[in-house]
């Protein structure tokens, strides 16, 4: 029974104990008593070393990788010990496998050392387990790697890249949620990809860190493709959280939870992607966004089927915050609100793109755009089939900030009002490029165009029987406005009457395609009286009906006939002043 139970008078008599002193043959689960502090613990994995346990044979390996223009080998050396024996040192190598591990073992690691990787754009070199084949349950306070004789204790790094990519593409690991990542301050990539690729890994360690560090999280739990439970903590004691939770004689579960308050740039990026059997999204204390902070964080969890309503309640947006996000979800079929009246740059960038199942749209009141803000945001979700007139009410737009925004939503049969009067860059390109079920397109009332703003906008849009009543006003400038309108009506093959075209002036590439493909298109009425500019009309009819009806301004003898001007065989008038 004292290995499982165990009384000491002091603190220190414990740490010494638990951390591999003298005779220490102290077993899961832990029950233990302290006298001078009347402290009671109970699965106590923190004064535990970091510990495998062996379900299937298999190698043990601890590797070095690194980039054929590093020159410098950095190997990192550290100390197991068998199933209770003696410690042993092992330093890495590019193909170390120390130990062929059977099941039943228990392996413990502890070392000295300030971290065991690095990374840039030029090099990179990483030590870790990369190479075990050996299936096993992880366990026990990964701290025991840096500081192998105070480890209960260490709960900050010394440099940055601490433990990146130490699990990468373990596959064998199983479950990983009673290892123990007590550091409460994190540094610069410390976690970063370090279960990447671990295909088994179930459960995932608490992550009780308040303060985050760019990367921290990134890519940490990608393609860990069985992974379905997030890291869990019992919310309220996120300060000191390991010395809490296990205070007792029950082991607390906690919920599914992610503390901190205050996000850095790309710290939780791509950090759940490709988990597919993820199904309950983690709680986020979140209070502050940052750069990219929850980029892809989601990314192709089809597991995930709902987003609580007021998950994302920041109104305060960064760039790139929610990128992503929840791209490729395919069974996700609501989504939460999005509060924020004033957006940053990219900050919706692609975040449901490839969810097909969606149908139930977040609500979206911003007034206040940004460069890219809506990019792609619904791309390819094929479920939508109404998106309501006034569900975007900005007046203003800025570069392509609706830019393929509902491309390929293929279900879709009624767009929303688009008021805007003086158009960007870019801004509606591919907005509903490929939606196969729209018939009606919303009213274009800008009079002042711009570059790209409306290029590809209703591209391949097959069942469009009603284009906006024209594309542009009497007044309409087309100053700085190249390819304005560049194949934005092609291959809309159910497309018979084409939106009015008042300007006067046309310049480059201005209507290059724009009913190319239009095979049932039998009506054009185009007011230019200058197509100087270069290849302004250049394909612009190729494809459209055999005869029709083409109206131009009376004092406009500068047409020619053919895919580069008007149709071959349509009848010509002239608009009557």
């Amino acid at each position: 029974m004292s290995k499982y139970i165990k009384q000491f008078d002091y603190d220190s008599e414990y740490n010494d104990f638990v951390s591999g002193g003298v005779g220490s043959n102290f077993k899961i689960p832990l029950v233990s008593y302290t006298e001078d502090s009347n402290k009671i613990r109970y699965n106590n994995y923190e004064s535990i070393p970091l510990t495998f346990e062996i379900h299937q044979s298999g190698k043990i390996a601890w590797t070095l990788l690194l980039s054929e223009s590093n020159l410098n080998e950095e190997t990192k050396t550290i100390e197991y010990s068998l199933n209770g024996g003696e410690w042993v040192s092992v330093t890495s190598s590019t193909d170390n496998v120390f130990l062929n591990a059977v099941s039943g073992d228990t392996i413990q690691f502890r070392g000295n050392n300030t971290g065991f990787s690095f990374s840039s754009s030029t090099q990179f070199y990483r030590n870790g387990f990369s190479g075990t084949t050996a299936h096993f349950t992880a366990k026990g306070n990964i701290m025991s790697l840096l500081d192998k004789n105070n480890f209960v204790n260490k709960v900050s790094f010394e440099s940055d890249f601490a433990f990146y990519a130490l699990f990468h593409s373990v596959a064998g690991m199983l479950d990983a949620s009673n290892l123990v990542l007590p550091a409460t301050i994190l540094t610069h990539s410390c976690y970063r990809t370090m279960f990447q690729g671990c295909s088994r890994l179930k459960s995932a360690p608490s992550l009780p860190a308040m303060t985050l560090a760019p990367y921290c999280y990134y890519y940490m739990f990608n393609n860990c493709h069985q992974l379905n439970n997030a890291p869990r903590m019992v919310k309220g004691v996120e300060s000191g959280y390991y010395d809490n939770m296990f205070e007792s004689y029950e082991t607390p579960q906690g919920v599914p939870y992610l503390p901190a308050n205050k996000m850095e740039p790309y710290c939780y990026y791509y950090m759940f992607g490709n988990c597919r059997q993820l199904t309950e999204l983690p709680e986020l204390g979140t209070t502050t966004l940052a750069t990219g902070c929850y980029g892809y964080m989601f990314c192709n969890c089809s597991g995930i089927t709902s987003v609580p309503e007021n998950y994302l309640p920041i109104e305060n947006l960064a760039y790139l915050c929610y990128c992503g996000m929840f791209q490729g979800c395919i069974s996700l079929v609501d989504a939460p609100n999005l509060p924020s009246k004033t957006l940053a740059s990219n900050c919706y960038y692609r975040m449901f793109s490839g969810c097909i199942s969606l149908f139930e749209l977040p609500e979206l009141p911003a007034t206040t755009l940004a460069n890219y803000c809506y990019r792609n945001m619904f791309d390819e979700c094929t479920s939508l089939i109404t998106v309501p007139k006034n569900y975007l009410p900005a007046t203003g737009v800025k570069t392509y900030c609706y830019a393929s925004m509902f491309n390929r939503c293929s279900s879709l049969t009624q767009a929303p009002d688009l008021p805007a009067t003086q158009l960007t860059l870019g801004c509606y390109r591919y907005m509903f490029s490929n939606c196969t079920s729209l018939t009606t397109a919303p009213e274009l009332p800008a009079s002042i165009l711009y570059r790209e703003c409306y290029t590809y906008m209703f591209y391949g849009c097959t069942s469009l029987t009603k284009g906006p009543s024209s594309v542009g006003t009497s007044g309409t400038t087309m100053r700085n406005s190249e390819s304005a309108c560049t194949y934005m009506f092609s291959n809309c093959t159910s497309l018979t009457t084409a939106p009015e075209l008042p300007a006067k002036t046309l310049i480059d590439y201005c209507y290059e395609g724009m009913f190319s493909g239009c095979s049932n298109l039998n009506y054009i009425k185009c007011l230019a009286t200058d197509i100087s500019a270069s290849d302004c009309i250049s394909n612009w009819v190729n494809g459209v009906a055999n005869t029709g009806t083409f109206v131009k301004a009376p004092s406009m003898t500068g047409w020619t006939t053919g895919v580069n001007g008007i149709p071959t065989g349509w009848e010509v008038q002239e608009v009557n002043q």
